[in-house]
């Protein structure tokens, strides 16, 4: 609705959030370049991002998704929370390229579904049988085909 009033584009919120600040944004011509964005880039995302909750946010979801592989577990596209979770890492992906900066209000709907997925990997990951409760790798000995153990 503003850009039809105005022309508040994202050439006008660009320039404004990361460049300079404009009196009459509306009314000014807002010219970002190659190397605005890239400034902006090193200077507002990277150090931001570092900052930001959502590097241990993603490094618990990394942690509990490859411990579900190491235990068995499968990451399909089939599963709905591995599609949305996909989803979500490629809309936040997106968003920080199209506006380089980390405002957590913004993604604490994203950092609560990582929350719930790592939760849920952590807990549906495959356990491993006990001894002798199906475990191939159980001694001859111990099987009660073996007969009793000596002694």
């Amino acid at each position: 609705m503003v850009s039809r009033l105005g022309g508040y584009g994202w050439r006008t919120l660009f320039h404004h959030t990361f460049i300079n600040h404009l009196a009459h944004p509306a009314s000014a011509p807002a010219p970002v370049g190659l190397e605005d964005y890239v400034r902006a880039v090193a200077t507002s995302l990277l150090p931001d991002a570092l900052v930001s909750y959502a590097v241990p946010y993603l490094l618990v979801l990394a942690i509990a998704a490859v411990s579900h592989v190491r235990a068995g577990g499968k990451l399909t596209l089939e599963d709905p929370w591995v599609m949305v979770l996909g989803l979500l890492l490629l809309h936040l992906l997106v968003r920080a390229l199209l506006f380089p900066a980390f405002w957590e209000r913004f993604l604490l709907a994203h950092y609560l579904f990582f929350a719930i997925v790592a939760v849920r990997m952590l807990r549906l990951a495959p356990r491993a049988a006990p001894r002798g409760e199906g475990n191939p790798r159980v001694s001859a000995t111990s099987s009660p085909a073996a007969g009793p153990a000596p002694g």
